[in-house]
């Protein structure tokens, strides 16, 4: 029930019923619930100099090695390593 086809010329209403009929209005209804209530989720924003070298390289940034004020800084946590 996580996916449904839309053929073109039918209307919205008619493939709610659809899936109703096929799965239930209790069950329909939950599922609608349970989507309107989930959280929304956001990825972390990434700065560049947090990116390991390999991906640097695909989206045309030098690698940290060769970027002198990022010698030495960790790419996960951003400070120095001992």
């Amino acid at each position: 029930m996580n996916a449904v086809h839309f053929e073109a010329g039918q209307p919205l209403l008619a493939e709610l019923r659809g899936v109703i009929r096929r799965h239930g209005a209790i069950r329909v209804i939950l599922a609608m619930g349970v989507a309107l209530l989930r959280p929304v989720r956001h990825p972390r924003t990434i700065r560049p100099d947090e990116l390991p070298d390999h991906l640097r390289r695909d989206i045309g940034l030098p690698p940290r090695t060769e970027v002198a004020s990022l010698r030495g800084l960790s790419a996960r946590c951003g400070s120095g390593l001992p």
